[in-house]
């Protein structure tokens, strides 16, 4: 298997646990709870970090949000991890974790 199929499988690999995750967590709801919303932010700038997808597919994983939204939670998982906030760090520790055992082989 070359790079660019080991990328492809490992994004797809990648995507179908986030998918879960989203499933899980009903973040693919109107939910507006921190702890939702810290968690949504997280995936969407871990997927666009981890995989090939493009704004508005990640958007389309969460119950087809834009591609605006993909980037403005991008940009507030940026200023959470910026300003190393204990909020957000408790409310996603659990994805976190879970994806770093899941893909520790990728890494």
């Amino acid at each position: 298997m070359n790079y660019a199929e080991y990328k492809k499988k490992s994004s797809q690999r990648i995507v179908e646990a986030v998918t879960d995750i989203i499933k899980h967590e009903k973040l693919n709801t109107g939910l507006r709870a921190h702890y939702a919303s810290h968690q949504r932010f997280y995936l969407m700038a871990y997927l666009r970090v981890n995989t090939n997808l493009t704004l508005k597919d990640i958007g389309s994983l969460f119950a087809g949000r834009g591609h605006a939204t993909v980037l403005n939670a991008i940009e507030k998982h940026e200023n959470f991890e910026s300003y190393n906030d204990s909020i957000y760090r408790l409310n996603t520790q659990g994805i976190r974790e879970y994806l770093e055992e899941e893909f520790k082989d990728i890494k």
